[in-house]
């Protein structure tokens, strides 16, 4: 446990730090571009804190906290996942009412290891509250107690529907590469496998995502601390 909430804590902070590094530059960027408009015609924002098309918003944040389960396995050799956290912090900026581009980084955990990586992310706005998000990226960092010698990269794909950037459905594929399984496996011929997996769940964005980020870090911080 100990482990576990190290590592949350650490990559929270990285992502969060990368987060805010660029947002300052950004910010004024936009703001030179916009300073060069008729004031009577720029009625949106330059960042909001939560997303809405334009013209109301320009750019703003993606902060999501979720819990996701592994629905399907598609290989002999991986066992069932127990439920594990997610995490997604980035930015996106809207290029129209109907469709924005942004990155986010990407971490996930549970008691089994972790994932961490940068996913791209289209959005198309279905009404100023629903949204449908594409999301494919790279695994750039993991580890797994069931398997030895994670590889990197591994692969991942995600649809959300969204609403209100507050409630976010979430479907996902992850693929893995391993060059050997460890004995927890049962099976050591079964060394340099492609894991994928499907994984369903729900999580909380905005608002109530910087809420579900605050409480996983602070909890995390307790069990490092008195583990």
């Amino acid at each position: 446990m100990t482990f576990l909430g190290t590592r949350i804590v650490l990559g929270l902070a990285v992502m969060t730090t990368m987060l805010l590094t660029g947002l300052s530059g950004f910010c004024r960027a936009q703001q030179e571009d916009s300073a060069k408009i008729d004031t009577d015609t720029t009625k949106h924002h330059c960042l909001c804190f939560k997303g809405a098309p334009l013209p109301n918003c320009r750019a703003f944040f993606i902060i999501e906290s979720g819990l996701y389960m592994q629905a399907h396995r598609f290989d002999d050799y991986s066992s069932v996942r127990k439920p594990r956290l997610g995490f997604d912090l980035g930015l996106m900026r809207n290029f129209s009412s109907r469709y924005g581009l942004g990155i986010t980084g990407y971490l996930a955990t549970d008691e089994y290891g972790h994932r961490a990586g940068i996913k791209a992310r289209y959005r198309r706005w279905l009404s100023d509250r629903w949204t449908l998000d594409i999301s494919p990226g790279l695994i750039l960092s993991g580890d797994d107690r069931n398997f030895n010698d994670w590889s990197s990269p591994g692969y991942i794909g995600a649809v959300s529907l969204g609403c209100s950037d507050l409630v976010i459905l979430t479907a996902y594929l992850e693929v893995d590469k391993y060059t050997s399984v460890s004995y927890l496996i049962g099976d050591e011929s079964a060394g340099g496998k492609t894991v994928t997996s499907l994984y369903v769940g729900a999580s909380a964005g905005s608002y109530a995502g910087v809420v579900g980020l605050a409480a996983v870090a602070a909890l995390s911080v307790l069990i490092a601390a008195t583990w």
